[in-house]
């Protein structure tokens, strides 16, 4: 270990739920715990400073950002999340919510069917009275002009999901055995309306106004499309590639396919988890000029090349984004990265380290790492790092905040 780590137990926040408030209105993999959030944002942003996200997901840090009165920004690749990030950081009129939930209502009650959206093989993934009950309420969706649309069309999200066959405990799409597919599965109708009730009094009850925030559908690998500035940017990125750590697009594509029409990012044409981190291209990066990365790498190589290239890859991509996202970082500015150390081919991989390394390299000043507990993070409780089906192993318990300043 070339970096050193101090254990942070005031930011392991054991026993604080981590879906709290409008976080509830719909889970989403490895979402950075709020609290954690909070207390990045009050040890390193000023307060006029604008708050930057490149790998936002559904906007923990972005409403922790904006509760605090921050201008703040958001990158991501997923059209679901930037939907949910959008709804979260949006400021609400409480008459004016109960207003177009009672147009959702009645304009529901008027229609018997209506078309179903292209989907992936969905006499697998529901019965068909949940699918004509999931094509009223996105008729109905459709043909409203809502000012808190995004609001209503995450919740539709959400009864996407917990109305398919699929495993909830599961982020790729497993279905359900036969037996368990039906039990206490409700109408998605009253699904729908019972969440929008349940989950309102968070967005109506806030108390301030939230700072402005703003989305966009990019990836960070790419340079970014104009020039703009950051003081702070606080983010947890994916901690491998899609195929192997968190299928985001896979637990997101229920409510991308449903959603497609309706969501205002969804302007797409690539497949999710082959756009993240680790796609195949051709490699820019020249891996003997980081020593940390190098030896991890030629390590999993002597075990299983195919997923030595696997990092390899995803290593490309990762310094890909950082150059971009520290190129644009405000002079004396802070950037945050919470990362997690995952294995492969029974290696750990120690992102954290390697982090650190090309933050030295792109001239930023490491100020420190600190480990945490992660008990109450959204993770599978067991993965595959070898990619062996049927070898599994313990997810993560440990995760890593890594500080850095860029000089004046």
């Amino acid at each position: 270990m070339k970096f050193r780590r101090t254990i942070a137990d005031d930011l392991s926040f054991k026993g604080q739920k981590l879906i709290r408030g409008r976080h509830k209105i719909h889970p989403y993999p490895a979402m950075m715990h709020p609290l954690v959030v909070d207390e990045l944002l009050s040890r390193y942003a000023e307060s006029d400073d604008v708050v930057f996200d490149p790998f936002c997901g559904s906007g923990s840090v972005l409403l922790g950002a904006a509760e605090r009165q921050h201008l703040c920004m958001g990158f991501d690749i997923n059209p679901l999340a930037l939907l949910i990030a959008k709804a979260k950081t949006t400021n609400y009129n409480a008459s004016k919510l109960q207003s177009e939930l009672k147009e959702i209502r009645e304009r529901i009650q008027c229609i018997d069917r209506s078309e179903i959206p292209p989907l992936t093989n969905p006499s697998f993934w529901y019965s068909q009275s949940v699918l004509d009950e999931l094509s009223r309420i996105r008729a109905a969706l459709i043909s409203s002009e809502l000012d808190f649309l995004p609001f209503f069309t995450v919740c539709f999200a959400y009864v996407c999901r917990r109305c398919s066959y699929t495993r909830k405990q599961e982020f790729k799409r497993h279905r359900e055995p036969k037996e368990k597919r039906n039990l206490q599965r409700k109408n998605p109708v009253e699904a729908f309306f019972q969440h929008v009730d349940s989950i309102m009094p968070a967005f109506v009850n806030a108390r301030t106004e939230l700072a402005a925030c703003s989305l966009q559908l990019a990836n960070s690998e790419s340079k970014f499309d104009h020039d703009f500035k950051y003081d702070l940017v606080l983010t947890s990125p994916p901690y491998g590639d899609h195929s192997t750590t968190v299928a985001y697009g896979q637990f997101s594509s229920f409510g991308n396919e449903w959603t497609r029409g309706v969501n205002p990012f969804h302007n797409i044409t690539y497949t999710v988890d082959r756009e993240g981190l680790g796609k195949r291209q051709a490699i820019a990066i020249e891996i003997s000029n980081f020593p940390i990365l190098a030896d991890t790498i030629d390590r999993i190589c002597t075990v299983n090349q195919s997923r030595s290239e696997d990092v390899t890859l995803y290593f490309d991509g990762y310094h890909s984004a950082l150059t971009n996202i520290i190129t644009h970082l405000s002079d004396g500015g802070f950037a945050c990265f919470v990362v997690g150390n995952r294995t492969v081919a029974g290696i750990e991989v120690p992102l954290d380290q390697i982090t650190a390394e090309f933050m030295s390299s792109l001239g930023m000043e490491l100020i420190e790492i600190r480990s945490r507990d992660i008990t109450n993070k959204v993770l599978p409780l067991e993965n595959s790092p070898s990619n062996i089906a049927g070898r599994r192993s313990k997810t993560m318990t440990r995760e890593y905040v890594v500080v850095c300043k860029k000089s004046s």
